[in-house]
């Protein structure tokens, strides 16, 4: 038996004004959203703090390296006269400052990655290794030795500049919004599981070598 077209549209009416179940609807429907937020913001927040100790882990590192013994080999111990004098002048007396010009070798930079086998290598790792992401290892840091003429004098203690370049640093997120941070640094984002990996920018912090003045005399 066919219902008259009236009380079908009686029943439609009643239905669309029940509300019987609407707030779940809702919670269903806005929960998701709430909690991708939330982590959202944990995620974040836990990005900014790796990023700042990770930085801060550089430095703590260039301080132990612009004081201890040079960690890659070919740095000179001290200045030294160049192999051509400038414009045939006599050679620069001893004690004569570098920022004068021609006066002291410039033996380039000389870098190399962290071998733990070195004594100021090992202690430079000693103090990131556990301030820096996990994913960190030795060879993702470099350190590098350049000279700087307005640094130093002949025959005094090689001072160059001294440079800690980390490359390898990365953060994990854990809710699936890499993709957002990746839009920062593009190309960054890696991996497809959940969350992410994006990797931080190369890192580096530029000290001068500290001059103890062990320096020869003549």
């Amino acid at each position: 038996m066919k219902r008259p077209a009236g009380h079908i549209a009686c029943e439609l009416r009643r239905f669309w004004r029940d509300q019987r179940g609407a707030a779940m609807l809702e919670y269903a429907l806005v929960l998701p959203l709430f909690l991708l937020i939330f982590f959202a913001l944990v995620d974040f927040g836990r990005y900014g703090s790796d990023f700042v100790m990770t930085q801060k882990a550089m430095e703590r590192g260039a301080r132990v390296a612009v004081v201890r013994p040079p960690a890659c080999a070919g740095v000179p111990a001290t200045h030294t006269r160049p192999a051509q004098q400038p414009g045939g002048t006599a050679p620069s007396r001893f004690g004569t400052p570098c920022r004068l010009g021609g006066v002291c070798a410039n033996p380039g930079t000389i870098s190399c990655g962290l071998d733990l086998s070195d004594g100021t290598a090992s202690e430079i790792w000693d103090r990131i290794r556990n301030v820096v992401p996990n994913t960190v290892r030795p060879e993702d840091v470099t350190i590098s030795y350049a000279f700087d003429e307005r640094l130093g004098f002949l025959g005094g203690p090689y001072v160059p500049l001294v440079t800690l370049e980390l490359t390898g640093a990365s953060f994990d997120f854990v809710t699936p919004l890499a993709g957002l941070a990746a839009l920062a640094v593009p190309g960054n984002q890696t991996g497809s599981e959940l969350g992410g990996r994006v990797a931080f920018p190369n890192m580096s912090v530029t000290l001068p070598a500290e001059d103890l003045a062990v320096g020869s005399a003549g």
